[in-house]
């Protein structure tokens, strides 16, 4: 029956023989299941206020090879050698960058890259407060390949003006090298003004 005030009356309501409280668990877990988790790297956020993110990776360990020792000396050597043709005074090699770089190197070459951040997000200066390292001013140039020559990494980055730029840096007055063996060797020069 319709009225002036109503549509059409309307159709009887349709049973369905199985109700949708059945389907619920069956949805969801369909729904769950076509997720699929996928691992993404993530930096990792800083643990206080000072901006260290923690003790460091664990690529960031690795047998310091004999001859590393050779290595560095020859590279500061070379590096100094540069700056001398410009008239700025010598590096002196800091245990506290070399054991900094040393640490980045490892990771590095864990990674067979030559970035400037850590595996886990560090910059050089959160790697240089890990170290103990209190600075006024930083550089770092890092470096993959080269089968122990120094002299070929010397000159990459003599001929790379942001490497060269940081070598000629006169207000660095120490240098640390890091060397580690891997596929390709990584290399790390940190240049610093300490505190």
């Amino acid at each position: 029956m319709q009225d002036a005030f109503s549509g059409p009356e309307p159709a009887a309501r349709k049973e369905f023989p199985v109700r949708l409280a059945s389907f619920a668990p069956a949805l969801i877990v369909a729904t769950l299941s076509a997720c699929i988790v996928v691992p993404i790297p993530i930096k990792v956020a800083p643990t206080d206020k000072t901006g260290d993110p923690g003790p460091g990776p664990a690529s960031a360990t690795c047998p310091r090879p004999a001859r590393a020792d050779a290595l560095e000396a020859r590279v500061i050597a070379l590096v100094n050698d540069i700056r001398a043709e410009q008239k700025l005074k010598p590096l002196r090699r800091s245990s506290r960058l070399a054991a900094i770089a040393q640490g980045h190197a490892c990771d590095n070459a864990a990674r067979q890259s030559y970035d400037h951040s850590g595996s886990d997000g560090s910059s050089l200066q959160m790697r240089a407060k890990r170290g103990g390292y209190a600075w006024w001013a930083m550089a770092e140039n890092t470096g993959l390949g080269f089968a122990d020559s120094p002299e070929r990494l010397v000159a990459f980055w003599k001929h790379s003006p942001y490497h060269r730029e940081n070598m000629l840096d006169d207000r660095m007055t120490e240098a640390g090298v890091g060397f580690a063996d891997a596929a390709r060797q990584a290399w790390v020069l940190n240049l610093g003004q300490p505190r």
